[in-house]
């Protein structure tokens, strides 16, 4: 959690001889995380109401405060996770949860003051992963643990490895060299840092550490079987954890699937010196009651589907794609400097690779919008899930502050970002729910249920299997950098119950980005390869495309 910046001393000032200074104490108070310090942040007092200036303790949690002073909503971001809060009402929304506070959230000199009570509530604090505690001079974030259990099995053929991890977090995994893997947790938290030696001649030791904003798991190989290791990763549930199975060689690997996809291995040899299930004793796990979904990064098999893990959904005549344009109506979307409106641009790109898609007579194809209009995005899944969606794609144009930036990325759900610059792109996408209605439907409500149901098939999964195949088509057809395939916490996607991807197809904020997304020679590019990504992905779904 990074230091934290002090406010303007004429804020201050203009504070203290306000007529509510009468009343009212401020003062620093000192920020302590996991018991170090990091900053101080203004308390205020009222009689026996503590207050915290939000957007310093936002700062604390390393999250981003929002304060639309027209409408008076505060919007507060931990890890693409949000609440609101409204100027002039106790009430306070924490994603799914809503509840009252104690006092009215106000605003004094400019700042944004919260009752100390909502940070210290269950429902924040269980969005923020952290406890809150405020004494008469600190004001303390004590996070929890996210990433704990680390343990191994040995089998005849393979190493497993476990991780218990919390409801939310996703992970990455790569191989490092030739004789390593590593599997990142983003933001998650170790609960603590772990080194051991298995040498059981498939995997030489492992380490779990705590990175900056991450938990990282490394795996060296063992010398014997570095050059042709396979694995594979799956995410159960009943605790939640994440499984890796390291096997020998890639016919092993293949063996154990054509065995069986689901079947529980062979009992394990017993391991002296492991992490103890008994002491000193490592015992075969219980068999898996859920596979969850596994993951398409395994090196040698990220494009190999497992296939016959889930049932099935019926097949309709033709695959349907979804094409969602972003934005639209009062929602303009990013701005470039010549006057570009993201919004427009998505709208056209869209018609064009919907039209292609109708012309080739392989396809149903669904607009979420045809014209110049806001669509909320809990609208947008709801037409694609009645549609019966094979796929959904999102269309949008980047931009950030630093003008140079430039370039496509695809990006599928996760409800961790992959980076913090996804986590970015992400809030900037769902900031769109601050402009519907209040009577709309409850994105955040919708979509947790319909995670839920995702997580039980491969929709996550094939969305990123289709984001890789996208972003290979795009780069060999469009003359835009390839800036890869991220995750993270899209609303639109979250309620999606298909495989579904969000496509920032260049930056409008890049003056010669912007000056392309205008061409009509550049926009059909991006169609080209867009349409030829979805082709190379239905093919590798087995989709009947016949005329």
């Amino acid at each position: 959690m990074g230091r934290l910046q002090n406010h303007s001393r004429v804020a201050w000032l203009l504070l203290l001889l306000s007529p509510w200074a009468a009343s009212a104490r401020a003062e620093d108070v000192s920020v302590l995380v996991s018991g170090k310090e990091a900053g101080q942040v203004y308390l205020y007092k009222v009689g026996d109401q503590r207050y915290l200036d939000a957007k310093g303790a936002m700062a604390a949690y390393e999250g981003r405060f929002t304060w639309a002073s027209v409408s008076d909503r505060v919007q507060l971001s931990v890890r693409g996770r949000q609440a609101v809060l409204q100027v002039g009402s106790k009430r306070a929304r924490v994603e799914n949860a809503a509840f009252d506070l104690p006092a009215e959230v106000m605003v004094r000199a400019g700042a944004v003051l919260v009752p100390f009570e909502f940070f210290a509530s269950p429902a924040f604090s269980a969005l923020a992963e952290a406890d809150a505690e405020l004494g008469s001079d600190y004001f303390e974030i004590k996070p929890r643990s996210s990433v704990r259990g680390l343990r191994w099995f040995r089998y005849k053929d393979h190493t497993r490895l476990a991780l218990d991890l919390e409801p939310r977090l996703g992970y990455t995994l790569s191989r490092r060299g030739l004789a390593a893997l590593e599997v990142a947790i983003p933001y998650g938290r170790a609960d603590q840092e772990k080194a051991e030696e298995l040498k059981d001649g498939i995997v030489e030791r492992v380490r779990l550490r705590q990175d900056a904003r991450q938990a990282v798991l490394s795996i060296e190989l063992a010398e014997g079987v570095a050059a042709e290791a396979a694995w594979d990763a799956q995410l159960l549930g009943n605790p939640r954890r994440l499984v890796l199975d390291v096997y020998r060689d890639r016919e092993a690997l293949a063996a154990a699937r054509a065995k069986s996809p689901r079947a529980s291995p062979a009992p394990p040899e017993r391991v002296d010196g492991g992490p103890p299930a008994v002491a000193g004793r490592v015992t075969a796990p219980p068999v898996e009651a859920e596979d969850i979904s596994t993951s398409a990064a395994a090196a040698g098999t990220r494009d190999q589907k497992a296939n016959d893990s889930e049932p099935s959904r019926p097949r309709a005549a033709k695959p349907r794609i979804v094409i969602d344009p972003g934005h639209g109506g009062n929602d303009y979307g990013a701005t470039g400097r010549r006057g570009t409106k993201e919004k427009d641009i998505n709208l056209v790109v869209a018609k064009e690779l919907a039209k292609r898609f109708k012309a080739s007579g392989v396809f149903d194809v669904l607009l979420t919008r045809s014209e110049d209009k806001f669509v909320p995005l809990a609208e947008r899944s709801r037409l694609a899930n009645d549609f019966g969606a094979d796929l959904f794609m999102s269309l949008h144009c980047n931009a950030n502050n630093h003008r140079s930036e430039r370039g496509f990325e695809i990006y599928f759900l996760s409800e961790r970002a992959s980076d913090p610059e996804a986590e970015r792109v992400a809030e900037m996408e769902n900031a769109s729910l601050a402009l519907e209605e209040p009577g709309a439907p409850d994105a955040d409500a919708e979509a947790a249920v319909l995670l839920h149901a995702m997580a039980k098939t491969e929709f996550i999964n094939d969305g990123s299997i289709a984001a890789g195949v996208l972003s290979r088509a795009l780069s060999r057809r469009a003359a835009v950098a390839d800036r890869g395939v991220k995750q993270a916490a899209f609303y639109v996607l979250r309620g999606t119950n298909a495989p579904a991807v969000l496509v920032e197809m260049a930056f409008v904020s890049n003056a010669a980005e912007e000056k392309e997304l205008g061409s009509k020679g550049f926009r059909s590019r991006i169609v080209d390869g867009l349409y030829a990504g979805i082709l190379d992905y239905g093919k590798r779904q087995r989709w009947a495309m016949k005329k």
